[in-house]
């Protein structure tokens, strides 16, 4: 996954390299483009496919899709930007058993002016492939519920 926040000026990029079924040894990279470009801060030992930045009641999040499960993450990350040390990643929403098969993963998120969540899935073929690139990706909508202050599923369309 690559998501551009414009407000830290910085790449966020994910990797799955090195992972094996049963050792997780996937990388989110944040990388700084200004005033060099580099690599700022990383979460190392997760594997994840879709990622994007998200800011939130004057704190920065980072929204990551799970490689492994339906579960989308969420990690806060310090005024820099940067992944704090020893946090991981906790579940914020789910797409396991909704849409067309119940097992898709997600492979975008998309974040609305409105705090609507888009996940874009595809169908889990039990591998890190990516599916064909003519497969249409269901996506599930998500809207932001403030009295209960979390993302409640509204709907999947094809």
């Amino acid at each position: 996954g690559l998501s551009y926040d414009c407000a830290l000026d910085s790449l966020f990029l994910t990797s799955v390299a090195g992972s094996t079924p049963s050792v997780q040894r996937g990388i989110v990279f944040r990388i700084a483009l200004r005033p060099s470009v580099q690599v700022a801060s990383t979460l190392t030992d997760v594997d994840m496919f879709a990622v994007a930045s998200v800011g939130k009641s004057n704190q920065l999040a980072l929204l990551l899709a799970s490689a492994r499960s339906a579960d989308i993450m969420q990690i806060n990350l310090d005024a820099q930007g940067n992944f704090p040390a020893n946090t991981r990643p906790t579940p914020l929403i789910s797409i396991a058993g909704r849409g067309p098969d119940g097992n898709d993963r997600a492979r975008k998120i998309d974040v609305g002016t409105n705090g609507t969540l888009i996940v874009r899935g595809t169908r889990f073929a039990y591998n890190l492939a990516q599916p064909s690139s003519q497969e249409q990706a269901t996506r599930y909508i998500f809207a932001f519920d403030a009295n209960a202050q979390s993302y409640q599923f509204q709907r999947w369309t094809k």
